[in-house]
């Protein structure tokens, strides 16, 4: 007796032809639409919408992409003025320091910024003729962001983030702002015509090295502080706006006699709008 696969079957009564020929039509006429799998709930769309994409991790770039089929431009911030100095000299950056010990270091990639060893003596790093290409007002939705670390916190308030030479007594001011007296990390703001806020930040030490980052969006209405990559708070303040030129300030002030307490800022990185 012959031996019958169940793809030689005819299909029906009504349709002469075998089982096998109908799939390999009904694959063929699929391949041929180029609708399939677009619909709300098919898989493509599906695919795109998906948070998570069924590659590998790193399998894009490293074996997917041809060589130099990527450029620089893709990869940066398209559309912005983007600055990343690796503090080989700080000519070109203001600089204060007060006391005995003050000092600011020039590292490979990072800067030390040391306090002197009165109470009140300041240590500023500052930007310097800020008036020209890269004026870092609220309008521009200027980023920032850097790695710090302050081990010696105890003995110091610090602030980093954008900001005139005088941060610690400023008219215009987007910050992070240790407080050595309150043993706080907050979100600073303060502008013209808008009394400084503070909004505290918890669950971090700054004693540990962590990525902080300050976005501006709305023109300055909207703010959001990071800090490795997570969100922490949103301050939003209508029609807040800063006009006058500010930019990248690190700055530490001693709070405990005798010490000279030092503070690290390194992996330093900003853009704004052009």
């Amino acid at each position: 007796m012959a031996l019958i696969t169940w793809g030689a079957l005819i299909k029906s009564i009504f349709e002469n032809k075998t089982i096998a020929t109908y799939i390999y039509e009904m694959i063929a006429a699929h391949e041929a639409d180029p609708d399939a799998h677009l619909s709300a709930t098919g898989s493509l769309q599906s695919h795109k919408a998906s948070e998570i994409i069924d590659h590998l991790a790193l399998s894009i770039v490293t074996d997917k992409l041809e060589e130099h089929s990527v450029t620089v431009e893709k990869t940066s911030i398209a559309g912005k003025l983007v600055l990343q100095p690796l503090f080989d000299t700080l000519d070109a950056w203001y600089s204060l320091k007060e006391g005995t010990g003050a000092n600011i270091t020039a590292k490979v990639g990072y800067l030390d910024l040391e306090a002197g060893t009165v109470v009140g003596d300041k240590t500023i790093l500052a930007a310097n003729n800020w008036d020209r290409i890269f004026i870092a007002t609220t309008d521009k939705n200027p980023f920032f962001r850097s790695l710090i670390q302050a081990e010696e916190k105890d003995y110091c308030d610090i602030i980093f983030g954008y900001g005139s030479q005088t941060p610690f007594s400023p008219t215009g001011l987007i910050a992070f702002k240790w407080d050595k007296t309150d043993a706080k990390l907050y979100a600073y703001t303060i502008a013209s015509g808008f009394a400084a806020q503070s909004v505290e930040i918890t669950g971090i030490d700054i004693n540990d090295l962590h990525e902080y980052t300050i976005e501006v969006l709305d023109l300055g209405s909207t703010i959001n502080f990071y800090i490795d990559n997570v969100l922490k708070t949103t301050v939003s303040r209508a029609g807040f706006s800063i006009d006058s030129d500010i930019g990248p300030v690190f700055a530490i002030q001693n709070d405990e006699a005798g010490e000279n307490p030092d503070v690290w800022f390194g992996n330093f990185y900003l853009y704004q709008d052009k």
